[in-house]
Order: structure tokens, then sequence, then C-alpha cells
């Protein structure tokens, strides 16, 4: 014989209060299930699984269906039924529209969140996400504030109207983390504060500088836009573009943050400059070793202005440690960027993880000892990122010898590369045609020009004109 309960009991949801419940077994198709925020469902279906329990089928405002099993006793929040007065007249009454919710609103929100869930995850780097924070932050209030102040707050925005935008915030809010995150979000599994702001780039990608150029390389205008498509629209009526699409067509490229891009800003023609190291280091072996190792992996190295010591070009910058006979390795930005130009500051430390990572692959490659360095990033959580690495050439390596054998020590060859002077150096004292220039077509980096115009890589010059 089952539990009598009355049906006027009430239950506590988080944000509401106390709301009238009713047990399971009393539920049929067609009740609206009230939970915690205001959530609401619709039941499609009760079914008896055991004599104690009921299988609930759910379907959700986005239309998605849930299934829960529950005590035939369990109290669940029902919203009570709406009867309609027989004289009442038919109304012509049009629904209002749906509130209108823009992707800026939702990737401000989810940003919210993101730096929120950064906060709580300090310590653990991943947790569960929350919905207090989503529905909490979506009425404007802290991740702290109480049932009571969530109730008044809801209580202030049904009395202004805007209470139905703050609900299909959340609504789209919720819908975006369930895109993206899928399982991790709606089952309560890990998520990082990265991953949400990723969702949120997803939903309103930031605008970014985009440099506009013609075929020769020279700089018609610059714009802050999403995409490429966005900034081609943005400047089809500018002046300067108008004028210079009727001479060629031009070629629109994304300013990475951190690089430089086209010629060099305030460097002189001429000016002496060194590549992946400063002047004092250019003789270091382990540097030559390394910079033989980027060369070959297609990395750029980093372009220091001799005199001042200024990176006028971002890319690869090795300092050796004399001592241990060791180099250490970064990505070196370039020097002058203004802070304020980098709008998503963790996708650029993302990038500059992700190059500092191909390093450590093609060092890893070619058998060297390969020491990751990490930094915590206090913006992001504490979350440590790779930022360095100290390298060990292989063949500066010691063996270690065994005290407890008296034999003598076997001799291996061990197969070894001299870096000895500069291709260009080497060019020039061959005899080679041309000279080596910092090239505009090329974006800013070193070819060898011939007479005639031609330009070429340094390995391609050394292949046509070297033969030792």
């Amino acid at each position: 014989m089952s539990k009598e309960i009355d049906a006027a009991q009430t239950i506590h949801l988080q944000g509401i209060g106390r709301h009238a419940a009713v047990p399971a077994v009393d539920l049929t198709a067609g009740d609206t299930l009230v939970w915690n925020f205001g959530e609401t469902t619709e039941v499609d279906e009760v079914v008896e699984v055991s004599p104690q329990f009921v299988r609930v089928t759910e379907r959700n405002r986005d239309g998605g269906t849930t299934e829960r099993r529950l005590k035939k006793t369990r109290l669940v929040a029902r919203r009570p039924a709406v009867t309609e007065r027989s004289d009442s007249a038919p109304t012509t009454e049009v629904a209002p529209a749906a509130p209108v919710v823009t992707p800026d609103e939702v990737a401000e929100l989810l940003a919210r969140i993101a730096a929120a869930h950064a906060r709580i995850v300090r310590r653990e780097g991943a947790t569960y996400l929350s919905d207090v924070l989503v529905h909490h932050f979506a009425h404007g209030l802290s991740y702290e504030a109480d049932d009571e102040a969530f109730s008044a707050r809801r209580a202030e925005l049904r009395r202004s109207g805007r209470l139905r935008h703050v609900q299909a915030v959340v609504t789209k809010v919720r819908q975006v983390l369930t895109d993206h995150l899928g399982a991790s979000y709606t089952r309560y599994r890990d998520v990082t504060a990265d991953q949400i702001r990723e969702a949120a780039r997803a939903v309103a990608p930031p605008s970014v500088p985009w440099l506009i150029e013609d075929r020769a390389g020279e700089e018609v205008g610059r714009i802050e836009a999403t995409s490429a498509e966005h900034a081609r629209a943005a400047t089809a009526g500018m002046p300067a573009v108008v004028a210079a699409r009727g001479r060629a067509e031009l070629v629109y490229r994304r300013v990475v943050p951190g690089d430089c891009a086209g010629t060099v800003p305030g460097l002189p023609a001429g000016a002496p400059v060194t590549y992946g190291s400063l002047r004092g280091s250019l003789n270091s072996m382990p540097v030559q070793r390394a910079r033989l190792v980027l060369n070959r992996g297609g990395q750029t190295l980093a372009m220091f202005e001799a005199e001042t010591q200024r990176c006028v070009s971002a890319g690869a910058h090795l300092d050796p440690r004399e001592e241990t006979y060791q180099v250490c390795l970064r990505y070196r930005p370039t020097d002058g960027i203004p802070r304020e130009s980098i709008t998503d500051w963790v996708a650029e430390r993302t990038r500059r993880e992700a190059i500092v990572m191909r390093y450590a692959e093609l060092f890893h490659a070619a058998n060297w000892t390969v020491e990751e360095y990490r930094e915590p990033e206090y913006e992001e959580g504490g979350r440590e990122r790779l930022t360095g690495l100290v390298l060990t050439a292989p063949a500066s390596r010691p063996e270690q010898a065994d005290p407890s054998r008296d034999a003598p020590a076997r001799t291996a060859a061990v197969p070894t590369e001299f870096i000895g002077r500069s291709i260009p150096t080497r060019l020039r004292a061959a005899g080679a045609p041309g000279e080596m220039v910092t090239s505009a077509t090329a974006g800013g980096v070193l070819r060898w020009r011939l007479p005639s115009g031609e330009e070429l890589t340094p390995g391609e010059a050394a292949q046509r004109f070297l033969t030792d």
C-alpha cells in the first residue's frame, strides 16, 4: 500500500523558494514541472517500472528529452493547471515576440562565467560548471548571492518587463555550452575556464587587426575585423582601397599579435641586424647548432637590431649558457607592440605556447635533451604554460663512467656536426653575385637578392653557389 502524501505540500527550489509539489506517482502526461531557478519541463510519459518507482520522460523548451527514475513518493514541483472560464470571451491577443539575444550578450556572459570558474578551480584545474554561475550572472548577481537575493532580483526584472529577455539569455548560453562542451557540461564533468572562453569566441569572434597590401607588398591600410570577409566588406568604400584595387588585386592578411607585419617600423634601411640571438651570442657553438635545427624545421628566427638589441621581428630567441654548454630557447615577440592591441590574451598565450611546443618537438627529434620551463598565468587562475626550453646538444652530454670497473674506457664514434661561418658570409667569400637583404616582398625576412632582382632563400643560394 503506497504512502499517502498531501498534494498541497511544497518543496524548496533554488532561486524560487517554496513551490507546490505532488508525488511522482501522481504525474501525468502534459504536466509542467518546475526545477531550480525556474527551469521547466513538460511530462511526455510516466511508466511504472517497479512497485516503488516510476520512469518519467520529460521534454525541455528546446525539444530535448530526458528520463528520470523517481520514487513514487518523491515530491516534484508542478505548475498548477490553468482552468479556462466558460464565460470568458475568445480573445485575439497576439503573443509577445520572442526576445532577441545578440551574440555579444552571450559572449560577454560566457567571459564572466569563465573568469569566475577560473577562480573556483584555481587549485584543482578543472571541475564541473555550476548552473548557479549561469543563472546568477545572467540576472546581474554575484556567485555568492543567496536564494532570497535571487528571488528579489527576479521579481524586480518581472516588474520591469525584462525577465523574459534574461530567461532567453540563459537558454541561449546553456545551449552554447551544451553544443561546445557536450557531456562535460550536461553530465557535470570536469570543465576548464579555457573551454568556456573558447565557446565565447565561437559565438562572437573578437575583432583583430587586418593588414591590406597590394601584390608588391605595399601597405594600403589597416582595419579591425572579425574575418577577412568582414574586413573586405568594411573597406569596400575606403578611398585608398578603391584606388589601389584599380591598380592590382589586394591581399587581406591578419596581423598576429606580437608579430610584425610588412616592413619593420623604425628600422633604417641597411641597419645591421642579427637573427636568432643577440650580437654577443652569435659565435656560441650551442647557439649555432640550435639555429641549424630551427632552420631545418622551418622556424622563424627573431630579428634584433644589432646596435640597440631591440627585437624588430618575432621568432625564436636563443640565449647561451656557456658554463653548462646549454642554450635557452624562447619565443620572442616584437618589442614595442602596445599591450592594449592584443584583445585576447588567452588566445595569444595559447598561440605562443603552441610555438614553443613545436620547438620542443624539433629538438626531441634531433636527439637533444629538452627541459621544459613553465610559468604560472595568474590571470588564468594560476594555470602553468610552457614558455621556454633549456637545450643540451647530444654530443655535449658527458658519458657516465662506472667507477666499479677498472677496464679501460672504450671510445665510440659519435656523429657530430660543425657549424662554421654563416651562409651569407660563405656566399660573400665565394664571390656569389648579389647580396643579403631584408625582403619586403617576403614579409621582412632574410633573402639573397641577385643582380637580376631574383630573390633566393639562404638555403637555395647555398645550393646554387656553394659547392663545399
